[in-house]
């Protein structure tokens, strides 16, 4: 009732459930093959849900990135607020047509490692959001202070 492949012992059951998969990836290959328009009808129904549903777009995209970190998640739609502007750089938020750009609205874990828990998120920009980074509070004091520094400079 095992198989060997590569070193590696498989029960039976979980090698049919690989053959499944692959039955069906390959299904669905044959599928966009012979209809090229289906993958562009789907990108745009897509970004039409998209539009309509943002608070559940963002919550899909936290649950599968902190299934991926192996982070804690329990947030609902009700728990995410998008501002209009926001309340980091104070510019406007709004989606872009393609991708996302620095309005774009932003999913934020305060607390990386607290993950994505009710009060441990906000919605901020996109720019806002890589500016934060993974720098610590120094090197964003130290990057704040430099602003500073030459705005006061240039302003002279």
């Amino acid at each position: 009732t095992q198989d060997r492949r590569r070193g590696r012992i498989f029960s039976m059951s979980r090698r049919s459930k690989l053959t499944k998969k692959v039955r069906q990836h390959r299904s669905y290959l044959r599928h966009v093959e012979t209809h090229p328009d289906f993958m562009v009808e789907h990108i745009r129904h897509m970004k039409v849900w998209k539009a309509a549903n943002p608070e559940r777009y963002m919550v899909n995209k936290a649950r599968c990135r902190a299934k991926r970190l192996g982070r804690p998640f329990s947030i609902s739609v009700s728990d995410i607020q998008i501002p209009k502007v926001c309340p980091i750089l104070g510019i406007p938020l709004f989606w872009g047509d393609e991708q996302k750009s620095d309005n774009s609205p932003s999913l934020d874990c305060l607390i990386p490692s607290l993950g994505y828990v009710p009060g441990n998120v906000a919605v901020i920009s996109m720019r806002a959001n890589r500016l934060k980074g993974d720098g610590s509070w120094s090197e964003l004091e130290k990057i704040a202070n430099w602003v500073r520094k030459e705005v006061i400079r240039v302003a002279r």
